[in-house]
């Protein structure tokens, strides 16, 4: 399974996205790492398209 995110811009760190069920605002790189780890949380072996891995497991380990 291949996840395609668009429209978000990871580039900028401007918080300007908001979500319905969460308060606040978030910026791209947030959302998309919410994602990411969500995902992960569900089901490992997806990949979403964003070369996070190496940062993911860098939490990973420092949360354990």
């Amino acid at each position: 399974m291949r996840i395609v995110v668009s429209d978000l811009s990871v580039q900028d760190p401007t918080a300007k996205y908001t979500l319905r069920s969460v308060p606040g605002l978030f910026s791209g790189l947030q959302l998309l790492c919410t994602e990411y780890v969500g995902f992960k949380a569900i089901d490992p072996s997806v990949d979403i398209g964003f070369g996070i891995a190496a940062e993911y497991e860098a939490g990973v380990q420092s949360f354990r």
